[in-house]
């Protein structure tokens, strides 16, 4: 079970990151830094499969879930 499951935040992640293309990683799996280069890379990748990419407030919820959540620290 992913971490904040319950929160706003957690469902955020879950839903934008998990659903169309894989699962949704722990978030525990990578450290924050990490985080921010394959959320980067998620965009880029959700654009070329036609899917709307993160909206920035949407990125901003995500990574700030990430961070706290992430490995590492």
């Amino acid at each position: 079970m992913l971490p904040e499951s319950d929160t706003y935040a957690g469902q955020l992640y879950a839903n934008r990151c998990g659903q169309q293309c894989h699962p949704p990683f722990n978030p525990r799996a990578m450290t924050p830094a990490m985080w921010e280069v394959q959320v980067a890379a998620m965009q880029e990748k959700m654009r070329a499969a036609g899917i709307a990419p993160l909206t920035s407030e949407q990125r901003a919820t995500i990574m700030d879930y990430l961070t706290r959540n992430a490995g590492g620290h």
